[in-house]
């Protein structure tokens, strides 16, 4: 299949591989990195609300 294309044309399909690529390895850490920062948000807004308890239990004035 490739033989048939003309030299243009592989041209274009060897550019078009290359920015899917390059979007793959753009696009893949990005999302991995926001699923991170979103975890570490709930485990941080899950320790706050533990400490809030805490601290309300201690401290009953507040």
């Amino acid at each position: 299949m490739m033989r048939v294309l003309n030299p243009t044309m592989m041209r274009t399909v060897k550019l078009l591989q290359h920015l899917w690529i390059n979007l793959w390895f753009l696009m893949v850490p990005q999302i991995f990195y926001n699923q991170f920062i979103n975890s570490i948000n709930i485990i941080a807004s899950m320790v706050s609300i533990i400490n809030q308890k805490c601290c309300s239990i201690k401290n009953p004035q507040n």
